[in-house]
């Protein structure tokens, strides 16, 4: 049986990150207000992209920062709760659709820098691939988000509601039943493939297929004489300040979610809940706006 929370956890889990969060929220209000404020940016569409996934980042902090405070009130083991089923399910559809959102607009810009580099930053050649971005990075967040409130399995979970049965793990013990949440197990697959291909997969492969264009322009530059040489060489310096600044934003996204998936991996081997490791890997994922702001 896993180990209940003490008083000190239950409060460390519900405010510690709130001053993490509340400096994202300022972090992405920045970000936005710069780009209002220099429109000759949003032309392109790397700006752009920037621009959505801030959006959601201050969606997302706006809704964490409500977190505990929309937990029905007199939820065992949540300190601070004074809610509503009501008010969580809103807090938790915001969070759920923002973080998949957030998350999914990281991985384009890979996508976004790679196309551009490819097409010699010719924007008119890939614009097309923006709207479907924005499908994948909106669209289908919404419905997840909102699947998951039609079907009442937006309930409490760490520092406020999320994806869960109620009680909270009502599902893994057979002699408490479940009083919100149907079976979870395909949502939580769909989540976790879209999280392992989102993470791990387009990330990587979009910076390798940068790497191999970087060896290209290399040896072009090598063996190029005069003028081409000089523009070749241009193009070179262009393509590796794109490749460390899209390692930047890869790196600085891995490591707002290391911690977290570390405490999952804890979690599931041990069978026990690592509050200390939780309540650290909340600060830092909540800090995530502000990581961003100093990347872009």
């Amino acid at each position: 049986m896993t180990t209940k929370p003490t008083l000190a956890q239950q409060r460390a889990i519900a405010y510690s990150s709130k001053p993490f969060a509340a400096l994202s929220l300022f972090a992405s209000l920045y970000v936005l207000h710069h780009l209002i404020k220099n429109p000759n940016k949003t032309t392109r569409m790397y700006h752009r992209l920037i621009g959505c996934m801030n959006a959601f980042i201050l969606v997302q902090t706006i809704f964490i920062l409500w977190g505990n405070w929309a937990v029905p009130e007199g939820t065992p083991f949540f300190a601070g709760a004074s809610g509503t089923v009501q008010t969580c399910t809103v807090q938790g559809f915001f969070v759920i659709l923002a973080s998949i959102s957030v998350a999914s607009y990281y991985a384009s810009l890979s996508i976004c820098s790679y196309v551009s580099v490819k097409h010699n930053f010719k924007e008119e050649n890939y614009k097309w691939i923006e709207k479907w971005i924005h499908f994948v990075c909106t669209i289908l967040p919404l419905a997840y988000s909102s699947w998951m409130a039609a079907t009442e399995n937006i309930n409490p979970f760490g520092s406020g509601c999320f994806v869960a049965s109620s009680p909270l793990g009502c599902q893994a013990d057979p002699e408490v039943k479940c009083e919100r949440g149907s079976d979870q197990n395909f949502a939580l697959i769909i989540i976790g493939l879209s999280q392992i291909v989102t993470y791990f997969i387009i990330p990587p492969c979009s910076m390798m297929a940068l790497y191999k264009l970087l060896h290209k322009a290399k040896k072009e530059h090598q063996s190029s004489k005069g003028m081409k040489q000089l523009i070749e060489g241009a193009r070179k310096r262009l393509l590796r300040d794109v490749m460390i600044q899209i390692s930047l934003y890869l790196f600085s996204f891995w490591a707002t979610y290391f911690f977290s998936l570390i405490a999952f991996i804890t979690q599931t081997v041990t069978g026990e809940k690592p509050y200390s490791l939780l309540i650290f890997s909340n600060v830092v994922l909540h800090s995530q706006g502000f990581i961003v702001m100093l990347v872009y």
